[in-house]
């Protein structure tokens, strides 16, 4: 269904073009050959994806939703970055400056409190989210079932790519309570 919502081209051609320019390592666990099976032809599709140190973590959730449909993963994956993703890249191998931006603005808009508090102790929140929760695709803050909704969510939503940077900031209003415990960066 996500290769339907995503309008992958569904081009046997173009993907077996790239299928035969990549090598992908021997790794350990079927599932680890999967993800970097499709971390390399997202490296084959766009070269700048060679040098995304966080593309397996981001692919990996989705390798295991498509599990062998490696094609569907694969277009999926394209379409997700170019629509969902292309702002990440304007500063690459930095943080999307942007996207932080957005962050701290709508906490300064609806969580103030707990803004003031990141500040206080000075805890770089929109970093730790960009890195521990976008980059992996929110899969290690969700259960699977949790995290197949949500991106059932993100992929229909008619402002998609919007609402995906709306997530990281509702994930902080739900958790305020135990965010205010915190008094660390570390």
């Amino acid at each position: 269904i996500w290769s339907f919502l995503l309008n992958a081209p569904n081009l046997e051609s173009a993907y077996e073009h790239h299928r035969r320019n990549v090598a992908i390592p021997t790794v350990q666990s079927r599932s680890d050959q999967r993800v970097q099976a499709v971390a390399a032809l997202m490296t084959s599709w766009c070269p700048l994806m060679g040098a995304v140190m966080f593309l397996p973590k981001f692919v990996a959730p989705f390798v295991d939703v498509y599990q062998t449909k490696e094609q569907d993963c694969f277009e999926s994956m394209m379409a997700i970055i170019c629509k969902f993703g292309s702002e990440w890249f304007v500063n690459y191998p930095e943080a999307p400056i942007n996207v932080l931006s957005a962050w701290i603005s709508m906490m300064r808009h609806f969580e103030d409190a707990l803004l003031k508090h990141f500040q206080h102790h000075r805890i770089n929140i929109e970093l730790y989210l960009w890195r521990h929760l976008v980059q992996n695709a929110f899969s290690s803050f969700f259960s699977d079932s949790d995290w197949l909704c949500l991106w059932d969510h993100i992929l229909t939503h008619r402002n998609g790519p919007l609402f995906l940077h709306t997530v990281p900031m509702a994930i902080v209003s739900c958790s305020k309570a135990s965010l205010m415990a915190i008094h660390s960066p570390g």
